[in-house]
């Protein structure tokens, strides 16, 4: 019997088990890690998806299974399929998901992949308490890493400096007057604010970034019908513009740009394979940060909430760089230089909360398996620092250009291949096609003998 192991127990690897097991042909699935991520940790009711509730179910094939689950878990047998529910019901939704891919035979093992190595024609992974274990193929399913740590950031006091919004309650132990600083403005920083007024803190709260931009509010629309042939373009800038006109027309007759953003969401995929590195950089150097508050947007609720601390001044947003953080005495000094400007500024805070998002650098991260598949050279990053090199369809390429059938990924780690790669209805076609890869690989493969890990049971 072959033996697949997918390292990586949050969405992308509960969904990808899910797949494995549904293709049904002769394999031990194992899952190895840790569930759920840190996003849904949170029991915060008011940490909502920015996704609707239609959009979160693990199958394709069966759009509404989350949407279900929610119904029954919020004792709300009516709860519309465009509703944005608490990620604590997502969690949840993973953890029945788990349970049931347990009982269909899953092996789970709570623990961390540390090392990657080949044993032609099979793998080794070494973890930090189960041993070894042996696999004929492995799905690398690690989600998002954790942001940065901001410089200077891990010589402050833990109250003054957080570096996980989601590990704990910002606003718990935290002086109701004192003077915040979120550097970031996206979908986490979003979070955190929502959390400092669901607690009426009282103090002056600013977020930073190098463009000062914030999410867009989400209006629940028909998508527009498209075709690849109407948005083919041969660089990005055209490509950009005709979206744009796109926009510009809906709204003249009436109807929400959005529309627009949600029609072309089939497309981005080969959109993005189409364009050559060249205009792959342009658009990250010059479009990515305003698409991502178009296309990343967040429910009505949230919005309100952030137009609220706007509005009467509490929360201030500006468009700068981080230099660094020093502890002075109780405080913190923030060091920053605005956009356009080159004089660096410094303001004092009591405290700073991390919400830069995750780390796609892979040579940023502080990752023992991500060092190990390096250095053996099973994995090479891919050229635009967004995740892994590999396929379209997930296989990794080694460090001598060689797509490995055996070793594959999906989800965040395809950010640099698919660009759009890291929702659930992109992640579910991934891992569709990745199962299904593997059992045609597998069939034609003679069996091969494994020998039991020391921590399996």
């Amino acid at each position: 019997m072959k033996k697949i192991v997918c390292i990586g127990a949050g969405a992308s690897g509960i969904i990808a088990a899910l797949h494995l097991v549904e293709q049904d042909f002769n394999a031990q699935i194992i899952l190895l890690g840790e569930a759920p991520g840190p996003a849904y940790s949170t029991p915060e009711p008011y940490h909502i998806l920015n996704v609707t509730a239609r959009n979160m179910s693990a199958f394709a094939s069966d759009p509404l299974h989350f949407h279900r689950f929610a119904e029954g878990c919020l004792g709300h047998p009516d709860l519309s399929h465009e509703a944005f529910v608490a990620r604590k019901v997502f969690r949840e939704y993973l953890e029945m998901l788990l349970e049931e891919l347990q009982q269909r035979g899953v092996q789970y093992i709570k623990d961390q992949a540390i090392a990657l190595s080949c044993t032609h024609p099979g793998y080794r992974i070494e973890t930090t308490v189960s041993g070894s274990i042996e696999a004929d193929g492995v799905v690398l399913a690690m989600g998002n890493f954790p942001a940065a740590s901001l410089p200077g950031g891990e010589t402050l006091a833990p109250e003054q400096y957080i570096a996980v919004p989601w590990n704990k309650n910002i606003a718990e132990g935290l002086d109701p007057a004192a003077e915040v600083l979120f550097v970031g403005t996206g979908l986490t920083m979003i979070d955190g604010a929502t959390t400092l007024a669901h607690y009426g803190h009282k103090g002056s709260v600013m977020a930073l970034s190098r463009r000062g931009l914030l999410p867009l509010a989400r209006t629940i629309v028909d998508p527009l019908p498209m075709s690849m042939e109407e948005l083919s373009a041969d660089s990005v800038t055209r490509l950009m513009h005709k979206l744009r006109q796109m926009a510009q027309d809906q709204m003249q007759r009436g109807e929400p740009w959005d529309r627009v953003i949600d029609g072309i969401r089939p497309f981005l995929q080969p959109l993005w394979t189409g364009f050559n590195r060249v205009e792959q950089k342009r658009f990250l150097r010059h479009a990515s940060v305003y698409w991502d508050i178009h296309r990343h947007r967040i429910p009505q609720e949230s919005a309100d909430v952030l137009a609220s601390l706007l509005a009467s001044a509490q929360l201030h947003v500006m468009a700068a760089r981080l230099i660094e953080l020093n502890q002075k005495g109780s405080r913190v000094e923030v060091s920053l230089r605005r956009r356009g400007q080159n004089a660096i500024e410094r303001i004092s805070v009591d405290c700073v909360i991390n919400c830069t998002g995750p780390v796609a650098d892979y040579h940023r991260v502080d990752s023992p398996l991500l060092r190990s598949l390096f250095a053996s050279g099973l994995a090479r990053p891919h050229p635009l620092k967004l995740g892994f090199d590999a396929t379209p369809e997930g296989k990794l390429y080694n460090a001598d250009g060689i797509a490995q059938d055996t070793l594959r990924t999906l989800g965040p780690p395809l950010k640099g291949v698919l660009w759009e790669s890291i929702a659930v209805p992109e992640i579910r076609a991934e891992a569709a096609t990745l199962a299904k890869a593997l059992e045609a690989t597998f069939r034609e493969q003679p069996e091969l003998s494994v020998k039991k890990g020391e921590g399996e049971s």
